[in-house]
């Protein structure tokens, strides 16, 4: 249980100290065994972070030394359970993805205690910790554990329905402040979960699934169309409205963003600066919110290549999990989260701006590892 109570507080981010709440329960469980056990995991993940810092380090860039404890999360996962379960590694992530909602449930209701219900046009909000004014990119950061609760709730039924509402508040609040990935993560996720329920044949579950979507579909079109609980009104004083509005007037798309091109200049000077720094991150102006590009401009090609190898690691492991476990829940809740997470990946600073969705993922890594290598050593990668 005091495990459980140290992810929960990483999780929420307790005042602003979070991960080092892992380097509790990684220190007792090497007092206890008195050594740890390392993989080739370990190895390539302290090499990742290295690379990744030194070049930042010595150019004096800003870089978050939250990634030390990269490598750290993987190997609690790794060593603390002496016989992992998959119900060890289940309860492990809702209790980290409630800890992670709750830190922004919690920051929403600051916000809105002090700006009231309607925020206007402005995509920021107040952390429930530092009570300084941030971007929402970060905030939203935190749901995405959270968001694949949606289709696993309905898997298992029974109490955990109680998942649902908070899962939609997540998409609430990323629709009104104009957070278009948490909408776009929700409905991937939950496409994810349907996929698998229909692929095992679970007709049951895939038709509630399809059916409370519907539900759900109608009372959306309804309430907009009625404005009921004030809800278009809520709307229509968003952000994502805004942006709508702001598209709709030039002629644009609403994927359409500068980060883009800044992917594109990204990818074309990649080249000219090899060994990270942040060098490139200051010809371009903006990050690449893109987790290779983002590492490449400040580790380098070492670090890049660090990343891209651990990373071809984790999916095939967490593909191994998905494939061994025999419980359709866990292998929906699993699935959904890898796919969304790849798609964070894609589209936020997570190494800076997100560090602990990163190390959340690790942890996660650690413990489907150390699962493997009950089933089969050689899945575990030892």
């Amino acid at each position: 249980m005091l495990f459980y109570i140290f992810l929960f507080l990483f999780g929420i981010n307790f005042m602003l100290w979070g991960s080092a709440f892992l380097a509790i329960p990684f220190g007792v469980t090497l007092i206890k065994k008195k050594r740890i056990k390392v993989n080739i995991t370990t190895v390539i993940l302290v090499a990742f972070v290295t690379a990744y810092l030194i070049p930042e380090i010595a150019a004096g860039q800003r870089s978050t030394v939250r990634l030390l404890f990269v490598p750290l999360a993987f190997l609690l996962g790794y060593n603390y359970f002496d016989v992992i379960d998959k119900k060890d590694i289940v309860t492990s992530y809702l209790v980290i993805a409630i800890g992670m909602a709750a830190h922004v449930i919690l920051s929403v209701a600051l916000t809105m205690a002090h700006n009231g219900i309607r925020t206007g046009y402005v995509s920021v909000y107040t952390d429930i910790w530092s009570r300084t004014i941030t971007t929402t990119t970060g905030l939203m950061s935190n749901y995405v554990l959270f968001l694949p609760m949606f289709v696993y709730a309905l898997s298992k039924g029974g109490k955990y329905y109680t998942f649902i509402p908070f899962s939609l508040l997540g998409v609430v609040f990323g629709i009104l402040t104009g957070n278009r990935s948490t909408l776009v993560l929700f409905i991937a996720a939950t496409i994810v979960g349907v996929l698998i329920s229909i692929f095992h044949k679970q007709k049951r579950i895939a038709i509630i699934m399809i059916v409370m979507i519907a539900v759900l579909l109608l009372f959306v079109i309804l309430a907009y169309q009625f404005n009921w609980l004030g809800i278009r009104s809520m709307y229509d004083n968003s952000y994502l409205a805004f942006r709508v509005s702001f598209t709709k007037a030039n002629d644009a798309s609403l994927i359409d963003s500068g980060r883009w091109d800044a992917k594109g200049m990204y990818i074309s000077k990649m080249l000219d600066y090899p060994w990270g720094g942040g060098a490139l991150r200051e010809e371009v102006g903006i990050y690449a919110h893109d987790i290779w590009l983002d590492t490449w401009s400040s580790g380098g090609w070492i670090a890049f290549t660090a990343l891209t190898v651990y990373m071809a690691g984790f999916i095939y492991r967490i593909i191994r999990f998905i494939l061994t476990v025999d419980d359709l829940s866990t292998k929906i809740l699993f699935a959904s989260f890898s796919v969304i997470l790849f798609m964070q990946y894609y589209v936020e600073p997570v190494l800076n701006g997100a560090p602990w969705l990163f190390i959340s993922a690790t942890l996660f890594d650690g413990m489907i590892a150390r699962y493997l290598s009950q089933e089969k050593p050689a899945l575990s990668g030892e």
